[in-house]
């Protein structure tokens, strides 16, 4: 039953990360105050268990591998995430330390 749950998992993360360039395409304009952020509770945000600010301070968003952070900004793109941002503060499941 495990291996179910993680061949679905996969073939949802492969799905996203296939749609991030595109996504990034349409998605992109120059007005500041049309910012979307993730929506936890639902797609890909609820797959990933997304919370917009972690329980452990040690893992968060703005120290993971997937996460670019916006000049000036509490919030970033996040690779795993497309069509929206993450705040800076947030975690998910697949969350993934940056190199020292």
């Amino acid at each position: 039953m495990e291996n179910k749950n993680r061949r679905k998992f996969n073939s949802l993360l492969a799905k996203s990360v296939a749609l991030v360039p595109a996504a990034s395409l349409l998605s992109h304009n120059s007005y500041a105050d049309d910012v979307v952020m993730i929506d936890p509770e639902t797609g890909m945000g609820k797959q990933l268990k997304y919370v917009e600010v972690t329980p452990d301070p040690e893992k968060n968003c703005e120290g993971c591998v997937h996460y670019t952070a916006q000049e000036g900004k509490e919030y970033g793109a996040c690779t795993l995430l497309p069509g929206g941002f993450v705040t800076a503060n947030g975690w998910c499941s697949v969350f993934a330390p940056k190199p020292s």
